[in-house]
């Protein structure tokens, strides 16, 4: 890889998904921390869960991986992207499965990019109105957008999870409740 934009956006990619970024934690960091139990479940309001955004992060970077080999016919549907199941018919299996998966992709990308030089960057995708420079800067976004969500939904589960404020932290030996009567 002569060009540095070309090792630029690679070496950009390897560091969001398992390097020291300067926002924060990595992919890996923030996915190794994620509790499997609570990952099918959305702390609501039509929220996704963070196994429905792994999905999606997954489909987004298998399409970039079909386009950088050349092929053309998939597109994804961005409703059906969200899907875990493709990924394992239960959940004791699904979130290995898509760690693995996700994986696999992060693995084929940096391959697929290091085989390629500076000229790609200005090709055209495949089916679409824009260059594989977009492409890989609108991954880069996306993956770090959908990141942020998945570190925000766990911090929203973890909450979920505590003990609601009141008389669980009631203390007796500060309020017995012998002198309730006395208070009123």
């Amino acid at each position: 890889m002569d060009n540095p934009s070309l090792k630029q956006l690679t070496d950009h990619l390897a560091m969001i998904y398992d390097g020291d970024p300067w926002y924060g934690h990595s992919i890996q960091a923030v996915l190794q921390s994620v509790d499997p139990t609570c990952a099918f479940d959305s702390p609501g309001n039509g929220t996704h869960p963070i196994a429905e955004l792994v999905a999606h992060i997954i489909t987004w970077r298998e399409f970039t991986g079909q386009r950088l080999r050349g092929e053309s016919e998939h597109l994804p549907d961005q409703e059906a992207s969200f899907d875990w199941k493709q990924f394992s018919n239960g959940k004791n299996d699904v979130w290995d499965n898509l760690i693995s998966t996700l994986n696999d992709s992060q693995t084929q990308l940096l391959l697929l990019l290091r085989r390629q030089d500076d000229a790609i960057l200005n090709q055209r995708v495949a089916g679409k109105p824009y260059t594989f420079h977009y492409l890989l800067t609108g991954l880069l976004q996306h993956d770090v957008y959908h990141l942020g969500q998945i570190a925000y939904i766990q911090k929203l589960m973890e909450q979920q999870k505590r003990p609601a404020p009141g008389l669980l932290k009631y203390s007796y030996k500060i309020f017995p409740f012998e002198n309730l009567a006395l208070q009123k």
